[in-house]
């Protein structure tokens, strides 16, 4: 099978599927990703599974990843997807000093419920979520932070 990659945007790559110029589309995003949902509302849409042995091998070379299931009804008249996710996160140089990280995470967590009436996908941004991502560590402010909120 030949494939031919085209590298589009949200929108670009759900116009495209809408419209039939491609096949198939690869996006990665928070689930209700409203391109996506407003292209399930006008069309048949498919979301395809990820077998667990395809996520094992993926997650193993991959370990920020992890396997997850996006709820039945996400996308209208999409049953439930088995896929992979990886966590939102702030990404800072490693020398950023401790204090400065401390007041980041700090801040974020303090502020969470105006980032949530936002962004849905920062329900999962959690005290007990946040070192859940394999393979990438913590900064230390970070880590501070977190085992004095407990």
């Amino acid at each position: 099978m030949e494939v031919n990659a085209v590298y589009l945007n949200f929108s670009e790559t759900t116009n495209a599927l809408a419209n039939g110029q491609i096949d198939a589309g690869f996006i990665v995003g928070g689930q209700g990703v409203g391109a996506v949902t407003q292209l399930a509302l006008t069309h048949d849409i498919r979301i395809l599974d990820i077998s667990a042995q395809e996520q094992a091998t993926f997650k193993s070379k991959y370990p920020a990843y992890s396997s997850y299931t996006i709820p039945e009804g996400v996308y209208n008249k999409v049953d439930a997807v088995n896929t992979l996710s990886v966590w939102n996160v702030i990404v800072v140089k490693a020398d950023l000093p401790e204090d400065m990280a401390y007041e980041l995470t700090r801040t974020a967590f303090e502020n969470i419920d105006q980032v949530r009436k936002v962004v849905k996908a920062a329900d999962a941004t959690t005290h007990a979520n946040a070192g859940s991502l394999n393979g990438v560590p913590l900064h230390p402010g970070a880590l501070r932070y977190l085992k004095t909120a407990q």
